[in-house]
């Protein structure tokens, strides 16, 4: 069995094992933060049913995705909540906060998978729940679409 050493690991992982595992789940914090910021914007400032449901159902999800929970869950979660930010901010890019919704996503997605890297948390879950944060956006839609008249 063979081991790289750190002179001879992919840049990427280099890249990733100089920042600090602290930095990285604050920036994800605060990407959650301000993407669920612009979520609620939407669903207060819309007057399409459908629009605001969407907005306000993902803001609430990225919201529970910041409760204080163990490392082990801790990345699965804090996935799950930058991928409802992603797909749901893909879907509302026709506004500005969408535009926010999507960058904030993708960079709590990104600044998550670096923590859950630097830690040595689950990895694989945390890249897995975001795959899930697409499905659950996508469940959500076609629930409103069908539920939700106007």
């Amino acid at each position: 069995m063979s081991t790289v050493s750190k002179a001879n690991a992919n840049p990427l992982a280099q890249a990733a094992d100089a920042v600090p595992a602290s930095a990285a789940y604050t920036l994800s914090i605060c990407a959650r933060v301000a993407g669920a910021l612009a979520a609620l914007y939407i669903a207060i400032d819309q007057s399409y049913d459908r629009t605001q449901i969407l907005a306000a159902g993902a803001a609430v999800i990225v919201v529970l995705s910041l409760a204080p929970l163990p490392p082990a869950t801790r990345a699965w979660f804090s996935s799950l909540g930058a991928a409802v930010l992603f797909f749901g901010g893909s879907l509302l890019l026709s506004y500005e906060a969408g535009i926010v919704m999507l960058t904030a996503g993708a960079i709590g997605a990104l600044a998550g998978l670096l923590h859950s890297h630097r830690s040595g948390n689950q990895l694989v879950a945390a890249v897995s729940a975001f795959f899930i944060g697409s499905g659950i956006t996508a469940a959500g839609v076609a629930l409103i679409i069908f539920a939700i008249e106007g």
